[in-house]
């Protein structure tokens, strides 16, 4: 079974092409190396010494993924349902099962364009119950979920397999299990392999469970993004980056240790460069390293291009926001907002998709459905969760925008005869009484002259 599904996989365009997300991780973590960037380095500077020395990845691609996760993972989202009791079995279920995995899952649903949670019983660990997994769909280069999407709606999976590992000893070795869902039957089969091998490789499969999927529905949940990667049009900017921070370094060591240039036709073999010595061979002149402040603007320049492409403030405020116009922060500040509702709607999807899954396997294991109601003032029934329909709305924290706030207390203040403290308080000022009494006693301190001694008068 788990052969003819791999085999007659389809995936969303990202599916087919592993080399892609191996891509995206390499980068995310910081792992590229001066050889492996694209278009960025000669085979001969990428073999000097100074090169592979000094090349240091400064990791701008983490801070674009990771900057909407607290923005979407602390929004307000609210779940409703026809069936009171539903309702509050899924609020109840979403806090204690999903919400703690939501920061992997934005995270990967933003770098991979695709996450995945993936629900699993467990009768035996401490928080028993339908517990629920955050899972990339590649991990150390190696797929983690090959997903077929051969139905009708290109988001809907029918069939996926799942590659889950679990480290035994410390010496490296690990159980992989392989599990094969369709609607029908799930197939769980394990291996022992011994480090951090691909797909193809490791020990022999053996069967572990092969039964029937009583819920009928897939317990693997796919979480997509709005575009196929929050960085895929920012990488050339990153390797722009990348060899921009070996010129700085390069250019801060030369500084220390300067290079000396001569017109002579061949240098003596016994020439001597030190203290107290003298040069000779020809007329001597040092090569400066170039100024550092071109290469400054060039930062600021590629930064602020990077924030435009891929709307974020992160990197705005990395290139130095304090320069950057009130009209363009205003413009990045909107696109940021634009990118996390469109992000929010796909969470929303995906987590009624989510809960709804939830609720069938639960109903159909009175063990379950006992441990997974517990603390709910109402008693839920497996009919209750048979087939409910939740609504998920999701709304994420939308940074605060402090030159728009300081306009409206402005306005406040001076035309519409607000009190200083409303006016402080919209200013985004968390205790304006105090800042008011602050700024009066700095004030008065101005005001209080210090006496003026005899003879400190002048000449006259």
């Amino acid at each position: 079974m788990s052969d003819d599904i791999i085999n007659g996989l389809t995936s969303v365009w990202l599916g087919s092409q592993s080399y892609n997300l191996a891509t995206f991780e390499t980068y995310y973590y910081g792992q590229q190396t001066a050889d492996g960037a694209r278009s960025m380095l000669t085979s001969t500077q990428a073999a000097q010494a100074d090169i592979t020395r000094f090349w240091r990845p400064v990791n701008y691609v983490a801070t674009v993924i990771d900057e909407p996760v607290g923005y979407l993972a602390g929004g307000r989202i609210r779940i409703t349902s026809l069936n009171e009791r539903a309702q509050a079995w899924g609020e109840s279920f979403f806090q204690r099962r999903i919400r703690p995995r939501l920061d992997d899952t934005i995270r990967w649903q933003g770098l991979y364009g695709e996450a995945y949670l993936y629900f699993w019983t467990d009768y035996e660990g401490a928080s028993r119950g339908l517990k629920v997994d955050s899972i990339a769909p590649i991990e150390a280069g190696t797929r983690r979920v090959l997903a077929d999407y051969g139905g009708e709606d290109p988001e809907e999976l029918t069939a996926a397999v799942i590659y889950k590992r679990i480290p035994v000893d410390s010496k490296g070795a690990l159980d992989e299990y392989r599990i094969t869902i369709s609607p029908d039957r799930i197939t769980v089969e394990k291996r022992r392999i011994q480090g951090n091998v691909g797909i193809g490789g490791g020990g022999t499969w053996t069967l572990e469970r092969d039964e029937a999927n009583p819920a009928g529905v897939l317990p693997l949940i796919p979480v997509f993004n709005p575009v196929p990667s929050d960085i895929l049009d920012f990488l050339p900017i990153q390797d722009d980056l990348d060899k921009l921070h070996l010129d700085m370094r390069l250019s801060r060591e030369y500084h220390g240790l300067p290079l000396l240039t001569t017109d002579a036709p061949q240098i003596p073999t016994d020439l001597q460069v030190g203290s107290g010595r003298v040069l000779y061979g020809g007329n001597f002149q040092r090569l400066d390293p170039p100024d550092i402040e071109p290469l400054l603007a060039e930062r600021k320049a590629l930064l602020e291009d990077g924030a435009s492409i891929v709307k974020s403030l992160a990197l705005a405020n990395r290139a130095g926001s304090g320069e950057i116009s009130g009209v363009a922060l205003r413009f990045l500040q909107q696109n940021f907002e634009s990118r996390l509702g469109a992000k929010a709607e796909r969470l929303s999807s995906a987590m009624e998709l989510a809960l709804t899954t939830a609720a069938r396997i639960t109903s159909q294991d009175a063990r379950l459905l006992k441990l997974e109601s517990r603390g709910l003032e109402q008693a839920v029934t497996a009919n209750d969760l048979t087939d409910p329909e939740f609504s998920v709305a999701w709304e994420p924290v939308i940074p605060a925008d402090g030159k728009a706030n300081a306009e409206v207390a402005a306005i406040l203040l001076n035309q519409l005869g607000s009190s200083q403290e409303t006016a402080l308080g919209k200013a985004g000022i968390e205790e304006p009484a105090k800042e008011i009494e602050r700024a009066r006693q700095e004030r008065d301190a101005e005001m209080v002259m210090p006496p003026v001694e005899a003879g400190d008068a002048g000449d006259a």
